[in-house]
């Protein structure tokens, strides 16, 4: 065997020797790889089991609402200004307290507000033909614009008013003109015995029928305005 051909066959070992070798390290890397990929996968699997059980947790929770009461409806009343019967379509609530009380606020909810003031007013409650005909206690403005989707409002008195117990009270709500309007939120249901919210609209029969077109103030029993002192 001359040189030349030994030395060829010297580094066709060596060459085979290192593509044994490269492969043994490629499948070694491809199998640390495929562990590795494996494992990523089972602890993605187990994070997004994790992630369900938490979102369905979540779901569960409802945010604590002092004005809600369960299984009662909430609706929104119109104050606005009636181009048909040309008269402003108002609300009230009716109420009574349980012990004596000094209150600077009165606290509602509502969906909406446009235009510019509406007026509240707080009265002795004497007559429920006519709901402004007892003493007046309050009168202040709330700017219908700060009116947002929800979130309670703070309607500030000028002064400290005291309220005495198991008197009957009444606060009304309205537009002062007519570009002002609000939806004033009261539960379609009787959620305070001692109260009972009241509209000034028109008359409509049962069966939708305008019955007088002239404004009055009309009970609702089985629903009530939400709305807290302070």
């Amino acid at each position: 065997m001359n040189p030349t051909q030994s030395s060829n066959q010297k580094f066709l070992v060596l060459f085979i020797i290192t593509v044994i070798f490269f492969f043994a390290a490629l499948g070694g890397t491809a199998f640390l790889l495929t562990r590795e990929i494996s494992s990523l996968v089972r602890e993605n699997k187990e994070l997004r089991s994790e992630l369900a059980v938490v979102k369905e947790q979540l779901e569960t929770i409802e945010s604590p609402d002092e004005t809600a009461t369960p299984d009662v409806k909430i609706n929104y009343y119109p104050v606005k200004y009636n181009s048909y019967s040309k008269e402003q379509q108002r609300v009230a609530q009716t109420f009574r307290l349980g012990d004596d009380r000094i209150i600077s606020s009165l606290i509602l909810r509502a969906s909406f507000g446009v235009g510019n003031d509406l007026k509240i007013a707080l009265y002795e409650f004497v007559d429920a033909k006519n709901l402004e005909a007892g003493p007046m206690l309050a009168l202040t403005t709330f700017p219908a614009t700060e009116v947002v989707i929800e979130p309670e409002f703070k309607v500030e008195f000028k002064q400290q008013i005291r309220l005495e117990a198991d008197m009957d009270y009444v606060f009304v709500v309205e537009s002062k003109d007519q570009l002002t309007q609000a939806g004033i939120a009261y539960s379609e249901g009787d959620v305070d015995q001692t109260s009972s919210m009241y509209v000034f609209t028109r008359l409509i029969g049962g069966n939708g029928k305008i019955l007088d077109n002239k404004h009055s103030w009309q009970p609702k029993y089985t629903q009530d305005i939400l709305y807290k002192f302070e």
